[in-house]
């Protein structure tokens, strides 16, 4: 009787451990997903800051081309 309760208790033991190892790992999994998920949204951020910065590149370029000609004909 009491050596049934030993090996009860020490499958319980290996059952409980294995469990931890499985949770410990699905956190490393999620903390990496998450991390792996914010890096992207974090360059997203980065892409529409330079898509921004270039549109007004663009549109600074676009003026200076307009006075430019706008004076040569008005002083023409």
């Amino acid at each position: 009787m009491d050596l049934s309760v030993d090996v009860i208790l020490l499958i319980d033991r290996f059952v409980y451990l294995d469990l931890k190892k499985m949770q410990t790992e699905h956190e490393r999994s999620n903390n990496a997903a998450n991390e792996k998920l914010a890096r992207q949204e974090q360059d997203q951020v980065q892409d529409q800051d330079q898509d921004k910065g270039q549109d007004q590149d663009n549109i600074n370029f676009i003026l200076f081309l307009f006075l430019f000609y706008f004076f040569i004909f008005f002083i023409y």
